[in-house]
């Protein structure tokens, strides 16, 4: 079974993910085991390297870039918008709640701090209006 390893920097930033094969875990396998191993093996230092995992385990996969939380136990994506806000859950949230509106596309206008929305029945733009909770025609 294949097993993931972040390299973090001084700012528990994820820059580098890399693959080995479960037996560097040892016997009985541990975190700390593959750690070891792998700080041996290529002089990365072993208070620099983090396990990663599909499962949900440290709420999601690292990727670089990503932010190690070690205080939660968690990785964090990058802020997608400098107006979004991290939540309880360690997911960044927008200051206007996607409003997920069915027969419409939508992504986040930084500049002017709401949804646009694409039609999908007939390709028009909208805005989504915070004041009316609903699409208005550009």
């Amino acid at each position: 079974m294949l097993i993931k390893f972040t390299q973090i920097n001084d700012s528990n930033e994820v820059v580098n993910i890399t693959v080995w094969e479960d037996e560097i875990l040892g016997s009985p396998a541990s975190e700390e085991n593959g750690k070891n191993f792998i700080s041996t093996a290529t002089g990365i230092p072993a208070d620099k390297l983090v396990q990663t995992f599909e499962d949900g385990t440290r709420k999601r996969l690292a990727g670089v870039g990503y932010t190690w939380d070690p205080i939660n136990n968690v990785f964090i994506e990058p802020q997608s918008f400098a107006s979004w806000t991290l939540d309880g859950n360690y997911d960044w949230q927008p200051p206007v709640a996607n409003p997920n509106t069915e027969g419409y596309l939508t992504r986040w206008n930084e500049t002017e701090g709401t949804w646009d929305g694409l039609k999908t029945s007939d390709n028009s733009t909208w805005k989504w209006n915070t004041s009316t909770n609903s699409w208005d025609s550009v």
